[in-house]
């Protein structure tokens, strides 16, 4: 055995599968990263039956065109998808992507969580004494339920809801429907403000990069 065969380290082919899997890289790229033949892989691949899972694949080149897009529309010279872009260029892109989302979302934020504060003040008015008590009279003044010229009973729908409306029933039933969307919406506000920060790791921001230069 030569000095060269000796220090060569084994394949790993568990790595070798799981790269292969992701379909992030090509068979020669897999063959220089690991020290062994493309066509060794290949033949592995198809007799133990490794699929590739490119739905990586798909979201890491959608991720690419989003930033080539970009790079494009802020006026920089036109990228294509030979072009070797550089870490500012996918940093500022993906800047301008998730701001340009963020703002949509905080406006929406905004407008869901002022709805729905109008929304409670409308059932703390309906809790008001005196102004219940107006309520029910112009109800009461409203109400077309009454006997018919055949005997019978009509009965006035709207009124009837108006008054449930109006009644502890339907006042509890509203504050706990504007409670139930205030525990979705406040923790979305304190989210995007940042009121609940996590430190977060940059790995998956620097995998992303990673994964952005391998399709260049």
């Amino acid at each position: 055995m030569t000095g060269e065969a000796a220090n060569k380290k084994p394949v790993d082919w568990e790595i070798v599968e799981k790269d292969y899997r992701a379909g992030l890289k090509s068979l020669r790229q897999l063959a220089d990263e690991h020290g062994v033949s493309h066509v060794t892989i290949a033949k592995r691949a198809k007799k133990y039956g490794w699929e590739k899972n490119l739905e990586e694949k798909i979201q890491t080149t959608a991720k690419n065109k989003v930033v080539r897009t970009v790079v494009n529309k802020q006026g920089n010279n036109e990228v294509n998808s030979k072009d070797q872009l550089s870490d500012a260029q996918v940093v500022n892109a993906y800047a301008d992507v998730v701001a340009s989302v963020d703002m949509i979302q905080r406006d929406d934020l905004k407008l869901a969580i002022d709805n729905s504060r109008s929304q409670l003040r409308e059932v703390v008015a309906l809790g008001d004494p005196k102004f219940l008590d107006k309520l029910v009279e112009l109800g009461a003044t409203f109400d077309e339920s009454g006997p018919t010229a055949n005997g019978g009973w009509k009965t006035d729908k709207n009124n009837e809801l108006y008054q449930y409306i109006i009644s502890l029933a339907g006042r509890v039933k509203m504050s706990k429907e504007i409670a139930a969307s205030h525990g979705v919406y406040l923790p979305m506000q304190r989210k995007v403000f940042g009121l609940d920060v996590e430190k977060k790791s940059t790995g998956e921001f620097e995998e992303m990069l990673r994964q952005i230069r391998l399709e260049d």
